[in-house]
């Protein structure tokens, strides 16, 4: 990606997480909570911070490229920031942190960042080549700073997931919330 491109888009992820409400969210439930602001409810005003990015995605169309016979494995998050002015100014920093770490990966075939202002909540969207590069990214030192402050920034019920996708309706969305909501602690 060019370096315009990339500035704009960490920008984005820093504006976007966290959500802008910086009050409670409309319904902070828990981690085992069916509402509508759970992990496995994908929030009425979900939001992307710049659409779906990557070299597997289409310039033209914004599609994903089908997988091929080995699949793609995907992973996802959700949380909830907490909703104090500190821990989420730190929540941005860390994604801001993150962002470039996934864009410089070459085992990503495409991600993308979405968030809720109703629910103070943001996901993420990760489509792998192979588990080498994801499990590379998770050993970096971006992710595993923000992983080890997630307790300090986020509501409790943080998930993250990941799973083998055979076809472009497992790297949905709808999917990530399916396994996102499955894969409770």
């Amino acid at each position: 990606m060019h370096r315009r491109t990339s500035a704009i888009l960490i920008l984005a992820a820093i504006l976007l997480f966290p959500a802008c409400d910086t009050g409670s969210p409309a319904d902070a439930s828990s981690a085992d909570d069916a509402g509508a602001c759970s992990p496995g409810v994908l929030e009425a005003d979900l939001e992307s911070a710049f659409g779906l990015v990557g070299p597997g995605v289409d310039p033209e169309t914004g599609a994903l490229a089908p997988p091929g016979p080995e699949g793609y494995i995907v992973s996802s998050t959700y949380g909830q920031a907490q909703p104090t002015p500190a821990a989420q100014a730190r929540f941005g920093e860390l994604i801001g942190d993150i962002v470039p770490e996934l864009m410089n990966n070459p085992g990503v075939v495409a991600f993308e960042l979405r968030s809720s202002a109703s629910c103070g909540s943001g996901r993420t969207l990760a489509i792998w080549r192979d588990a080498a590069s994801m499990y590379a990214f998770v050993a970096s030192t971006p992710h595993t700073t923000a992983m080890a402050e997630a307790d300090q920034v986020t509501m409790p019920g943080f998930r993250t997931t990941h799973w083998m996708a055979h076809d472009l309706a497992e790297t949905s969305w709808s999917a990530a919330a399916e396994h996102v909501a499955a894969d409770a602690d």
